[in-house]
């Protein structure tokens, strides 16, 4: 495809720009006094705001979808974007195996923007039939049931689930002819890979549970993460300091997960800037959606802060940075 073919959906998304928050709003929306102020905030941006933990919750997922919406009808194929909603498939089905294993309704825990249809995929897991499953999950479906009933581990059935819908993101994104969507898709993959390996570590997990619990990511190496985990603090933070992530992500990893999770976020954010001035092709579409998402994200911490009245200085270091 090319890059031509995106002129449309790059100069709707640069005419929708100005619709983001900006520095200043986001501000306000920190310094805001109580849920209803910062509510009202949004309002005035245009979000369907409603009160309450259900009403904020359909509000984020309302501004997801419309992101998606917006995306499928301003450019030529909505699939070459795949990579950055298939995670939400994998919680899907997540969901359907724990509801139908346990008797509960699947429909209350789908999310939405999704590749497949969430009642479809429930049909599937309904019928035990992994074969009416696209190629990518079938081995994914059958390994996590497997955990929950013969195994009655539902936690090992969440990593080979979250493992596959990282392997499956990075997979999609090396195909998407996006330069961009690759990179930060693998710098997602990596830290996520590095977040696993030091929960597994610290539990006492052997190697070649946290191997299995890694998916390929293209940045680092598993064996060496692995290894490097196992062997103590200082041992992981010299491999994450001498790997592709840099000095900067292991001194983020040394204050914490938490840290090295926004260090994540940001520098996801950072990469994407330079986007800004990309002229035509992918880019431009992929930053704008990610500039979206980190947008829905720290209204979701903003708005649960003030729901559990953390204070503003709080709420500013959890906050991911937005490079518009």
């Amino acid at each position: 495809m090319r890059d031509t073919d995106f002129a449309y959906g790059v100069a709707r998304i640069r005419a929708l720009e100005n619709t983001l928050l900006s520095p200043a709003e986001t501000e306000q929306l920190i310094a805001a006094p109580d849920l209803a102020a910062a509510l009202r905030i949004l309002a005035d941006k245009g979000w369907q705001a409603s009160s309450g933990e259900a009403g904020i919750t359909g509000m984020l997922e309302a501004e997801s979808v419309k992101t998606w919406q917006l995306m499928a009808e301003s450019v030529p194929d909505i699939g070459i974007f795949n990579a950055l909603i298939v995670a939400n498939d994998f919680h899907n089905l997540k969901a359907a195996l724990k509801a139908v294993l346990s008797g509960l309704k699947p429909s209350d825990y789908y999310i939405e923007p999704a590749l497949i249809p969430p009642q479809s995929l429930g049909a599937a897991v309904e019928k035990m039939d992994f074969g009416l499953l696209p190629d990518y999950m079938r081995q994914p479906a059958l390994d996590a049931y497997d955990a929950i009933v013969r195994l009655e581990n539902g936690r090992m059935a969440e990593i080979f689930l979250d493992t596959a819908a990282l392997g499956t993101a990075v997979d999609f994104a090396e195909n998407s002819g996006s330069v961009l969507l690759a990179e930060i898709t693998r710098l997602s993959a990596a830290a996520s890979n590095v977040k696993t390996a030091v929960r597994c570590a610290s539990i006492g997990r052997e190697e070649e549970f946290i191997l299995g619990a890694l998916c390929r990511c293209g940045l680092l190496d598993s064996a060496g993460l692995a290894a490097s985990a196992l062997s103590g603090e200082e041992a992981l933070l010299s491999f994450v300091a001498s790997s592709p992530l840099g000095e900067t992500a292991a001194e983020a990893l040394k204050s914490g997960l938490a840290a090295f999770e926004k260090w994540c976020d940001e520098a996801v954010a950072g990469r994407v800037a330079r986007a800004k001035y990309t002229p035509l092709g992918p880019d431009p579409v992929v930053a704008f959606y990610i500039y979206r998402d980190a947008e829905i994200k720290n209204a979701r911490i903003i708005l649960n802060a003030k729901i559990n009245g953390l204070p503003s200085q709080m709420i500013r270091k959890r906050v991911r940075q937005i490079y518009v």
